[in-house]
């Protein structure tokens, strides 16, 4: 005949079964001092968490341990246990509440402890698994930097709608949208700020916006910038006789008002000098109306492109889990740069709309607009 042995458990101060404890178990030596124990068969994890019945298993050699229970909200106990044969553990732990709590143990709950304990477990068993490893360099892997080039194209292309540019009328561009593209970029390094787009009303900040440089008196397009985030632009020292225009789908340039704005007048710039301009846009309330069609699409683009960003963050996480490398490292980089920039020119544009509206409905006050200065 023979008996079951139950199963040891480590229960809590209400007496039911602890769920996410890390239990160490430390063998004593023949000089009396404490040594972790390490499984012979490297087939016994220690140290170990228990599951949702609170159960644990070490199976060991006749010797002196000591096991060591963490939790949090809990004391730290420590059972010592003498094995006179081989065989398993069978010591249950009763765990009690720390009464006197500081920052270092609060008490948590700690199932939702052991959730994430085990869910954190669970990805380094399947980051070290061959198959795993194998499906994400051969699919994940070259998915996540098709997914990146995917959400390039899809930022250029965002870029291009802020001036008006339809999914239809994109394959007509060629050569023209090439020119735009290096036009908006080139010498970037070399730029200095010039001053910041915002919204007459409300000052708010214009990200995104396209300023264009012409040289006067023949009106000829010189240069091409965004706007960044913050509403600022620049371009490089530059000398002669220029005009600024800004172009923004669903805004107006120049604006309505008639003082301490600048309209698109010709201005002169000296060497050695930097213009210092801050131009005003009106949110168009008419446009809103006569193009709702294509801002809709322009929100959906924009949701669509956070979306696929953020399964490409995902995806590119998971690989540099799976293997580190500098490439998956500066992938990962470039993601956040993504996702950072697109929720934030989501919020801004959210806040310039809302704001408008209140201002334009006569439920806000208008600001001031800060004077523009042309050297």
């Amino acid at each position: 005949s023979f008996t079951i042995q139950p199963a040891p458990q480590v229960f809590d101060a209400w007496d039911a079964p602890a769920l996410g404890v890390r239990l160490t178990l430390y063998y004593i030596d023949n000089n009396q001092l404490k040594q972790i124990w390490l499984s012979p068969t490297k087939r016994q994890k220690n140290p170990q968490r228990t599951g949702f019945n609170g159960k644990y298993q070490f199976y060991v050699e006749p010797g002196r341990y000591l096991l060591d229970a963490e939790a949090v909200g809990f004391e730290n106990t420590s059972t010592e246990i003498t094995m006179t044969e081989r065989g398993y553990i069978t010591q249950s732990i009763q765990l009690a509440y720390v009464a006197d709590k500081d920052i270092k143990n609060i008490a948590v709950d700690p199932s939702v402890m052991g959730l994430i304990d085990a869910l954190l477990e669970r990805l380094k068993l399947l980051s070290k698994d061959e198959d795993v490893i194998e499906l994400t360099n051969k699919l994940l892997k070259p998915a996540s930097w098709l997914i990146m080039i995917s959400a390039i194209f899809m930022y250029i292309f965002s870029l291009l709608m802020q001036l008006g540019v339809s999914l239809a009328t994109l394959p007509n561009l060629g050569v023209h949208g090439l020119q735009f593209l290096v036009q908006l970029f080139n010498g970037k390094s070399n730029k200095k700020k010039w001053g910041k787009v915002y919204e007459h009303f409300t000052h708010d900040p214009i990200p995104l916006a396209a300023v264009m440089l012409f040289h006067e008196p023949d009106h000829k397009l010189d240069q091409m910038t965004l706007t960044e985030i913050d509403g600022t632009y620049g371009f490089p020292e530059i000398e002669g006789s220029y005009s600024l225009f800004v172009s923004k789908k669903g805004f107006k340039f120049p604006p309505a008002a008639t003082k301490h704005v600048y309209k698109g007048e010709v201005f002169k710039t000296m060497k050695g000098t930097l213009p210092k301009m801050n131009i005003a846009v009106d949110y168009d309330l008419e446009a809103e109306k006569a193009n709702a069609g294509f801002l809709m699409a322009q929100k959906m683009f924009s949701g669509g492109h956070l979306f696929l960003s953020l399964i490409g963050f995902g995806l590119s996480l998971w690989t540099l889990i799976v293997k580190f490398s500098i490439a998956s490292f500066a992938l990962l980089l470039l993601y956040v740069w993504l996702i950072s920039s697109r929720i934030t020119t989501i919020l801004t544009n959210s806040r310039v709309h809302q704001t408008v509206h209140q201002v334009k409905l006569g439920k806000k006050d208008e600001k001031a607009p800060p004077a523009h200065k042309s050297i």
